[in-house]
């Protein structure tokens, strides 16, 4: 997953993995995915209404852009820090996710080719 620089969904582990290993199945991929979550080696990143990816836990807090054209998610290290401003009155905030929706840099250059459907369309 580290080579990839970014989350993974499982299916895209299966793809890359396959390269050398054709023989792989998902099956082995999530149960590995599952003892490496165990271990607390990698964690899943879960964007609403979509299936988890993987990423180093070792990368420490950070947020998540997605693409609304490829559907690839991507990490960025900016973060906002204390939002217990933003809590109602007398509530604490625990923990923040923030993700950032829009286009990847890929997608930004190869915009002008229409025949590329935007994800969730």
């Amino acid at each position: 997953m580290t080579t990839a620089e970014r989350p993974l969904l499982a299916q895209e582990i299966l793809a890359l993995a396959s390269e050398a290993v054709p023989q792989l199945s998902i099956a082995t991929v999530y149960r590995n995915l599952k003892a490496l979550q165990d271990e607390g080696t990698i964690k899943p990143v879960v964007l609403p209404g979509q299936n988890p990816r993987y990423e180093l836990a070792s990368y420490g807090h950070h947020h998540h852009f997605q693409c609304r054209r490829c559907g690839r998610v991507f990490d960025f290290k900016a973060c906002p820090g204390n939002l217990e401003h933003l809590a109602p009155t007398g509530f604490t905030v625990e923990e923040h996710e923030i993700i950032l929706y829009g286009q990847c840099r890929d997608c930004v250059v190869t915009k002008a080719d229409h025949s590329r459907p935007l994800a969730g369309c």
